[in-house]
């Protein structure tokens, strides 16, 4: 399989590539990325403006909706972006998975299959029509009724229906480009959920002894990494939303904790909850190697008893036996195998994937309580 790349392909890379959005090889055109968010944003405060019943106050409302600001100048080149980085990893995972003999040479041509139809389902002209159509009937609702789903003023006018200018061109551009790149993230996750589960029931050879602790799955383990943009950005937009809530409205960052705590639990489960269908496989391979290794240790422990301490030796073969070597080799081995893991993920991956969702909820919290005041406490608790 020449090609291991998941994102990039089919209808998806055609569009892009109309667009100038990457070459011919997937690499993305950065300055393009960034200017369809930051021209969007741009032509918003422009039409705010100078549209109808517009001025400086109006642009300065637009400035200080922190959710427009985020969707279209952070998120949407974030997710424009972020695909190169993810096939560029998942093309180095894949194929590794193939090159450390996890599958028996009649089971490769299968799940290579997979990755195939993966990358079929995900780049298919089908795929962004209907996605496509799940943001037209989400925008629609927008058109028919602004004042239920924008409570912004600067999005409220007479230039359509109830919509000002500004409140057109980010109700027909700014937002459904953010909702079509949410969605295409959303729906390539599940696509990869999806495949990482399959795998998991696929006839893997599994190493006991391998030191990564999990058999060798632990370079597949990192598939996680894919859903990272799709969690930052949506962590910064609930925190944009959050952080306009309390500045302007007076409302508490304790009325929107849960909210926050609950995005913080819910891309746990989101990025590690697919790795979970490889526990039962690393639990039966734990219990397997324990016995292949215990029986193993008894008998080779038998042995040298019965040769160390009941027939009795010469002294002068105790310097260089090869049987202390042989025991202590054979320990090493029998604690890998209880080290295995049967949790596929390890700490390093919880607190990444954490990070990436808590990390744009740190302006929120700082709002509230100043960083003096945070530092203070974490010094009493120290000191």
């Amino acid at each position: 399989m020449d090609d291991w790349r998941l994102l990039y392909g089919g209808a998806w890379a055609r569009v892009r590539q109309a667009l100038r959005l990457s070459r011919a090889d997937g690499r993305p055109i950065a300055p393009v990325a960034i200017g369809i968010g930051a021209v969007t944003w741009l032509v918003t405060l422009a039409l705010a403006y100078l549209g109808p019943g517009g001025g400086p106050m109006a642009l300065r409302q637009v400035l200080e909706d922190y959710g427009v600001t985020v969707r279209l100048l952070l998120a949407v080149p974030i997710l424009l972006l972020d695909e190169y980085r993810v096939d560029t990893r998942v093309s180095i995972l894949l194929p590794g998975m193939v090159a450390s003999g996890l599958f028996a040479p009649g089971d490769q041509d299968e799940w290579q299959e997979r990755v195939r139809a993966t990358r079929h389902r995900m780049t298919r002209a089908a795929t962004l029509l209907v996605l496509a159509g799940i943001v037209v009937l989400l925008v629609i609702p927008t058109l028919s009724n602004p004042i239920r789903v924008m409570a912004a003023e600067w999005a409220h006018g007479s230039a359509l229906g109830n919509l000002s200018w500004a409140g057109v061109w980010y109700t027909v551009v700014g937002r459904p480009l953010f909702l079509f790149l949410g969605l295409l993230w959303v729906w390539r996750w599940m696509s990869i959920s999806i495949f990482i589960f399959k795998t998991s029931r696929a006839p893997l050879v599994l190493q006991p002894s391998h030191p990564d602790k999990m058999g060798g799955l632990a370079i597949f383990m990192e598939m996680s990494t894919a859903v990272m943009a799709v969690i930052f950005t949506g962590s910064a937009v609930i925190s944009a939303e959050v952080y306009y809530e309390m500045a302007h409205h007076g409302s508490t960052l304790k009325s929107f904790g849960p909210i926050l705590i609950a995005y913080i639990v819910l891309a746990l489960l989101v990025a590690l909850g697919p790795l979970l269908s490889f526990s039962r496989l690393l639990a039966r391979l734990r219990r397997r190697a324990l016995f292949l290794y215990g029986v193993l240790a008894s008998k080779h422990s038998v042995l040298f008893e019965r040769k160390w301490f009941v027939k009795g030796p010469p002294v002068d073969e105790l310097l260089g036996a090869s049987e202390i070597s042989s025991l202590t080799d054979l320990a090493t081995a029998y604690f890998v195998a209880e080290s295995i893991q049967t949790v596929p993920f390890g700490r390093g991956t919880l607190v990444t994937v954490a990070l990436a969702a808590a990390a744009p909820m740190i302006p929120v919290v700082l709002l509230e309580i100043p960083l003096q005041e945070i530092l203070t406490r974490l010094a009493k608790f120290v000191m």
